[in-house]
């Protein structure tokens, strides 16, 4: 379950998986970007995380007039690869351990 409201999270019944968001995910590597000198930014390991979660963002586009289990299909031919590529670059394997500024720390 992906929610915005962290307050739900404690009357979650224990067969329900909590998820981050791409969308925040993107947005921290965005601002790790921006809190580099420009002439580093394309080449600081947020720009990476970037590109990953764009490929990501771009398959899902693709997925738009799939059926439910035809994108769950693609999403584990397509997506879980990124993902995995990406949690094997450098995330954390729990998005637990992500905290608000960490993401920025990426770029040097």
């Amino acid at each position: 379950m992906s929610a915005h409201r962290r307050l739900l999270y404690g009357r979650l019944g224990a067969d329900i998986r909590r998820c981050g968001c791409w969308a925040h995910v993107r947005r921290k590597f965005h601002e790790g970007i921006q809190a580099v000198p420009q002439e580093e930014q394309l080449t600081c390991a947020s720009q990476k995380g970037l590109e990953y979660c764009d490929r990501l963002f771009a398959l899902e586009r693709d997925y738009t007039k799939l059926t439910l289990e035809e994108r769950r299909v693609k999403r584990l031919e397509q997506s879980k690869a990124i993902t995995d590529a990406l949690f094997a670059w450098g995330l954390p394997p729990c998005p637990s351990q992500i905290g608000p500024r960490k993401v920025t720390a990426l770029c040097p």
